[in-house]
């Protein structure tokens, strides 16, 4: 008998521990499958009490260390953001756009949805807010009136419901297997032509049109996410534009406009997309690192060009690189281009501000959501490691556009609110009063994905009022760099 208990707890305690690595690692299941090896080691350790001939010492320590190990996994499933996140699984692809759902899986979808938005998001912490919980009706009841769903029917209403939120971290997005790319946009890039309007109607038009499609802190950051559709037939599906006979207007800085109707042919796979424009395509983005930097000295200048937020060894080196050939060489001024960069790891910037002549420096603080726990972070201010071999005595730039998103944007935030520097360009694209730090989930019967954020971030200067990190010198983002020179010339 005494065997069996031992066995049964050990082996209990071994799959109670072993399902939220597995979880997180392996396979994906819900939460109540903890319950199930815990109810099995609660019953284990009922019966020794009971029945066992065991020392008192073992019928008192053995429930002690199984409720612990019972509540750290409860913890581990109900507290962990990241349980049944893809953070540290392979991503799937999206089913096709035009698959066909029954309203029974769009409905089972958008269930998983709320259920991890509930958990994870920090604006649900004290119950669904009345205004999500209104456009989530309203999408379930769309669905159930469709007379077929597909899964681009599913995102779009799965979108309508969290852009409710004014979150860009919360957001539905898709990897399908294969998307299909206007063919001619780079050439007519390559030829100075934007894009102005599709069947007539602006850029600005669409996006008033279809705000309700998109997550966003800021407009800006949601009339980038619908220009990105506007490439893809995918994209004009999301949007409700039939790729056939779609009537693109392009324009020049000279204001020669020029209007071209194409079909679906004209939408081709990303391997027929680079092939059609060899002629307009570098392999620049193939090669260069995400930070890279140039040095000018007759300029005085050195530019370092992060399009990652990505903090790993090549990323100190490179710094360190610059640095070291920015006091070698006698450079005053240093800029940081962020533009277009979607963020990542938020230390790129703490690196960064080792190399300035700063002792300490304010710092966001975030609110953590942990299921039924909300953990604050109120310690504002960091203490700066600085390298001092190489500080830096000279002028700080960042030129950041309406595409430097989130850990760009605490980059510039952190440079504006401790006044270390001038920024160049356009605001970033979200609110550093706002949320972020996601956890992203595929959903069973679409493949969708769905990234929610965990956390709320505070602004590092209390006192700042503005909605976004606002640029010292505002310009439009491409001019960014010109201005840049014109300053420090």
């Amino acid at each position: 008998m005494k065997k069996l208990f031992i066995i049964g707890t050990v082996i209990s305690a071994f799959l109670l521990v072993g399902l939220i690595p597995l979880n997180m690692f392996v396979v994906d299941f819900p939460e109540w499958v903890i319950w199930i090896p815990a109810v099995i080691l609660a019953a284990v350790n009922v019966l020794r009490i009971v029945k066992s001939d065991e020392k008192r010492a073992v019928k008192i320590i053995a429930p002690i260390v199984s409720a612990i190990l019972i509540a750290a996994a409860w913890g581990g499933a109900y507290c962990n953001p990241y349980w049944g996140s893809t953070l540290t699984r392979r991503e799937n692809i999206t089913k096709d756009y035009d698959t066909v759902l029954t309203y029974s899986q769009a409905q089972e979808d958008m269930e998983e949805m709320l259920h991890w938005v509930n958990k994870d998001h920090p604006a649900f912490y004290n119950g669904r807010p009345d205004y999500f919980e209104k456009a989530y009706g309203e999408a379930l009841a769309r669905l159930s009136k469709d007379d077929e769903i597909t899964v681009n029917d599913l995102y779009r209403e799965m979108q309508t419901v969290l852009s409710t939120l004014s979150d860009g971290h919360t957001t539905a997005y898709v990897l399908y297997n294969e998307e299909h790319y206007l063919k001619t946009i780079a050439e007519r890039r390559a030829q100075g032509y934007t894009l102005e309007s599709i069947n007539a109607k602006t850029v600005a038009e669409l996006f008033e049109e279809n705000r309700g499609l998109f997550s966003f802190d800021a407009e800006s950051w949601g009339i980038e996410n619908l220009s990105g559709k506007l490439t893809s037939k995918e994209g004009l599906a999301f949007l409700g534009i039939d790729a056939d006979g779609a009537s693109y207007t392009w324009v020049n800085e000279s204001g020669e406009r020029l209007t071209e109707t194409y079909t679906s042919a004209d939408f081709v796979t990303y391997a027929e997309y680079v092939k059609y424009n060899e002629a307009y395509m570098t392999n620049e983005s193939e090669t260069e690192s995400f930070a890279s930097y140039k040095i000018d000295k007759e300029l005085d200048l050195a530019v370092l060009t992060l399009t990652e937020c990505i903090y790993n060894d090549e990323y100190i080196a490179s710094l360190r690189d610059m640095f070291t050939e920015v006091k070698a060489q006698g450079i005053n001024n240093v800029a940081v281009d962020l533009r277009g960069n979607g963020g990542e790891d938020s230390r790129v910037a703490n690196e960064f501000i080792r190399y300035l002549d700063i002792d300490s420096y304010k710092v966001d603080t975030t609110e953590q959501r942990l299921g039924v726990f909300m953990v604050s972070q109120d310690d504002a201010v960091m203490e700066n490691e600085k390298y001092a071999d190489l500080t830096f005595f000279g002028d700080v730039y960042l030129l950041t556009d309406a595409t430097s998103f989130s850990s760009a944007m605490l980059f510039a935030q952190y440079i504006k609110d401790n006044d270390l520097g001038t920024i160049i360009g356009e605001p970033p694209g979200n609110d550093p009063n706002g949320y972020g730090d996601i956890a992203t989930f595929r959903l069973d019967n679409s493949g969708i994905y769905i990234s929610v954020s965990t956390k709320k971030f505070l602004r590092a200067s209390g006192d700042a009022t503005d909605k976004l990190v606002m640029p010292d010198i505002e310009c439009d983002g491409e001019a960014a760099m010109d201005m840049l020179m014109e300053t420090i010339g």
